[in-house]
């Protein structure tokens, strides 16, 4: 057996902690040098200087210094950004046209949000604080609120404006970016296509499936991604296609398959990120004018639409959506039978051991006037029938009677 050399064994252990140190203040050196002297932050604002000399006459740069870290503190909103750093032509006039991140921002908003008072992130989302590209735009795991696609960042307008306001300019077809149509689209689909018929959405609408009043708030660990197979882990990505495939991407859900297109999906998503808290300072809230009129009071036909089409159709003759099989109510037998009591009380109350809710005060859903609204709107599908004096009573057989009711009707 071989003596132990402790001395060769010293000396190989000295050898290796000094390789491990050297390669380990190289790291540090490196990693000194990439943070303090070749971020990435830097190399865009050189780049912005050079854009700078070239558009100025005299090459004069304005007091403008490639290594500063640039940010806007807002207190208010509890928020420190940076996007500035490298995004240093947003306010600038002559970085119109220029790419990204150098380019001047779009339409006139600054104006009205200067970066300054509102920063970057509680339009845009996105980690304030970071400086590298990848942490900055929030597309880390662990960064909650990932930089919104542009198509959906007008989501972001209801946190302050008063929705109906915003979506409604936007609607109503002003000149407006395309993502701002985008919410009032899907927000147009979600009170036409009867989603508050299951959905509820701040305090009205059904309950057969989940509250989505604050569903723009949760993150992508709030949603089960094991279905979803090929798509980026967003908040939208998976809401676009659970709405193109509810049960594919939720299996065992209720939802059923609305024959959305890919249009339509996209601007329910839009829609549904918009739908959040509103947990600003007072100070941000933008208030209804005073001088404005109030919203013109939904019809009959407008609640109907909301909250009973899904269920019932447009028409009320059978529902649009597969899979769901309700009694019509656009029904000459029906309207006959079901007197404007009868249905004031079923919508009132809804219907036990049945899908169909209770509307009614009692919920804190419907008024009594909206049920009669909804009451008038089905009464105008009746057609003029035969005059009940005409008809004679001896001419019916209560036997054969109780029997086609108990094979035909009794099960609704």
């Amino acid at each position: 057996m071989s003596k132990f050399d402790a001395e060769a064994y010293d000396r190989r252990t000295k050898v290796l902690l000094a390789g491990v140190s050297a390669v380990t203040l190289v790291l540090l050196i490196g990693a000194a040098l990439i943070e303090n002297v070749f971020p990435e932050w830097r190399g865009y604002r050189s780049e912005y200087a050079k854009i700078l000399e070239e558009k100025s006459e005299d090459g004069n740069l304005a007091g403008f210094r490639v290594s500063q870290i640039e940010q806007n503190v807002v207190p208010a909103l509890a928020v420190t950004d940076r996007c500035i750093t490298c995004h240093t032509g947003v306010q600038d006039p002559r970085m119109t046209g220029e790419e990204q991140p150098f380019t001047t921002h779009p339409g006139e908003f600054l104006q009205q949000h200067p970066p300054e008072t509102f920063g970057c992130t509680i339009c845009h989302e996105g980690q304030g604080l970071a400086t590298e590209t990848v942490a900055a735009h929030g597309l880390t795991h662990d960064w909650l609120y990932p930089l919104h696609e542009a198509e959906f960042v007008y989501s972001s307008c209801a946190q302050c404006h008063d929705a109906d306001l915003v979506y409604s300019d936007f609607a109503a077809g002003d000149e407006t970016p395309f993502s701002g149509r985008l919410v009032a689209e899907g927000k147009h689909l979600a009170e036409t296509r009867g989603c508050l018929g299951c959905h509820l959405i701040d305090g009205m609408g059904g309950t057969i499936g989940p509250d989505i009043s604050f569903v723009g708030n949760k993150t992508k660990h709030d949603f089960d991604f094991a279905h979803v197979e090929g798509e980026e882990r967003t908040v939208a990505a998976w809401l676009e296609r659970h709405f193109l495939e509810p049960a594919e991407i939720s299996p065992g859900t209720t939802m059923p398959d609305m024959g959305l297109s890919p249009e339509d999906a996209k601007a329910l998503t839009a829609y549904t990120l918009s739908l959040r808290q509103k947990d600003i300072p007072f100070g941000y809230a933008v208030k209804r004018p005073v001088d404005m009129a109030l919203p013109t009071p939904p019809d009959g036909q407008e609640l109907y639409e909301k909250l009973c089409s899904a269920c019932h159709g447009q028409d009320g003759r059978e529902s649009e959506v597969p899979g769901i099989r309700t009694p019509a109510l656009n029904n000459p037998d029906t309207l006959a039978v079901a007197s404007d009591d009868y249905l004031r009380h079923i919508i009132d109350h809804g219907r036990s051991d049945t899908s169909m809710p209770a509307w009614g005060p009692a919920v804190d859903g419907l008024s009594l006037e909206e049920i009669d609204k909804i009451v008038a709107h089905i009464r105008g599908w009746e057609q003029p029938g035969a005059d009940l004096a005409d008809v004679d009573p001896e001419v019916g057989d209560a036997i054969h009677g109780r029997a086609y009711y108990q094979g035909l009707c009794a099960n609704c």
